[in-house]
């Protein structure tokens, strides 16, 4: 059937893709929508970075306890989940414009946004479809991100999951491209969400750094200066008050989520000693053999595959993740996808692959439902590093393989 497909190459038409982006900008607004209406939305995730947004434009301090829970009560929240704001200052400045009208609007506004950048990502992963047989591959694929729990969460609860694999897509499709100083000022834009970007950012600049890629690594450097300095003219002192205002509630919750740490505390039964130290060696096991395999295959290795290898050791390694944070899995799973098609891997495979892959995400949500938290949902990030392996090869093997095909 893929023979079948790929001598029937046949160009897209262009107004095809203009029917398709106002299908789906519809579809994106009618959905945000709906999201909205259903919610009590000052109860929500994005309610936190709407108010950072706010007390930017209002002149105000978002890491002041008092102030932060009275302008919750001001607004209707119930939910309260921080006593201060506990992202960079430089994230409240950004969402400044969203933070400057109502909250209702925003919100709508913000879904659709992370709708179009996923969407984007997802075009950059897995490739631009100019032929009719590409379309073969990409509208299964379509349906795969469209339906995959972590999308679903992220656009509900309003999270930043669209907006950090964006970045972390076309960070690489520059970075594949040798355009290494946008590659990196692009990608230091995953310093915004500290617990989980930092360490994937971190083993991503290290495997620059094996490769002598310094472009990369300024770029990268000087994109967190900048990004510092905005935080800076606002408050000078922003660092040392995010310091006190997030590693209570990191250090309190280690464990409680779908990493390596909550993979401990479900097979210890519990928090304690012996789930500190599971959840410690499995997070220290996945970023050894990353770099291991990473200096093995220094000759080989290549942008896609060094990303897609470092997201699902990082979404495992990091203490603190939420299962909005699995949409970062879309990029190895993609970019697995988009080589094992080049390879000749059955259509079928291919194209059914994504769907069981959503099929696993659902079954972890009853097993959540059951255990009251979402720790085995940590699952997916091996299940993803397996395909990875499955499309560059393994890992330690002496045979060298292509490597994963860029979008670009």
């Amino acid at each position: 059937m893929a023979d079948h497909i790929r001598r029937r190459r046949r160009p897209v038409r262009s107004w095809l893709f203009a029917v398709c982006g106002l299908a789906l900008l519809s579809v994106l607004w009618i959905i945000a929508h709906h999201i909205v209406i259903s919610l009590r939305y000052a109860d929500s995730d994005f309610f936190t970075f709407w108010l950072g947004g706010r007390f930017v434009v209002s002149g105000l301090d978002p890491y002041d306890a008092t102030i932060w829970t009275a302008a919750h009560n001001q607004y209707g929240a119930i939910w309260i989940p921080n006593p201060a704001y506990v992202y960079p200052l430089p994230l409240a400045v950004l969402m400044s414009p969203l933070g400057a009208i109502d909250l209702f609007s925003a919100y709508q506004i913000w879904i659709i946004l992370s709708g179009v950048m996923i969407l984007a990502a997802s075009w950059l992963v897995f490739g631009r479809p100019t032929q009719r047989a590409d379309l073969a591959f990409a509208l299964p694929w379509l349906a795969g991100v469209l339906l995959f729990r972590p999308v679903i969460v992220t656009l509900r609860n309003g999270q930043l999951g669209g907006f950090l694999l964006f970045v972390l897509a076309l960070g690489c499709s520059l970075a594949a491209d040798k355009k290494d100083w946008g590659a990196g000022a692009v990608m230091g834009f995953l310093s915004l969400k500290p617990a989980l970007d930092l360490p994937l950012l971190g083993l991503i600049v290290l495997w620059m750094l094996s490769r002598r890629r310094w472009r990369f690594v300024g770029g990268t450097l000087g994109s967190m200066t900048a990004l510092f300095l905005l935080g800076w003219i606002y408050d000078p002192q922003w660092v040392g008050r995010l310091a006190g205002s997030g590693s209570p509630k990191l250090f309190f919750y280690v464990g409680n989520f779908p990493t390596a740490w909550g993979l401990g505390t479900a097979l210890c039964g519990s928090r304690g000693t012996c789930s500190w130290l599971l959840g410690g060696g499995l997070a220290a096991a996945g970023t050894i053999s990353f770099a291991a395999a990473a200096y093995l295959r220094r000759k080989s290795l290549q942008v896609w595959e060094a990303a897609s290898l470092a997201v699902p050791v990082a979404l495992f390694a990091s203490p603190y993740v939420g299962v909005y944070d699995l949409l970062l899995l879309l990029l190895p799973i993609g970019a697995s996808l988009t080589r094992l098609r080049d390879r000749g891997t059955p259509y079928l495979f291919v194209t059914t692959l994504p769907i069981w892959i959503d099929l696993v995400s659902l079954i972890l949500v009853l097993v959540a439902a059951h255990v009251g938290l979402d720790l085995w949902s940590s699952v997916l990030d091996l299940l993803v590093l397996g395909l990875v392996w499955a499309a560059i090869g393994p890992p330690f093997g002496t045979k060298e393989r292509p490597g994963l095909s860029s979008a670009s």
